[in-house]
């Protein structure tokens, strides 16, 4: 039981990771990452499609975390 909850709560932050991670990096901050890349050589922006599937990755672990999580039996 305990590990099930575990697992549940490590895939929680995880995917939460991922979806904070990604909105940080969206593509329509391009423009303010390119002025910032002047001055700083470690911003960056995803294009569209990575961005939006490292959304749905982290809400599909994130939604998987939250099942193990209240189904730990």
């Amino acid at each position: 039981m305990k590990n099930k909850k575990l697992r549940g709560v490590l895939l929680l932050v995880v995917g939460v990771f991922i979806i904070i991670w990604a909105i940080q990096h969206q593509p329509s901050d391009a423009l303010v990452n390119e002025i910032n890349g002047l001055f700083d050589d470690t911003s960056y922006s995803m294009s569209e499609p990575w961005y939006y599937a490292s959304l749905i990755v982290g809400g599909l672990i994130s939604l998987q975390g939250l099942r193990d999580f209240f189904s730990g039996k």
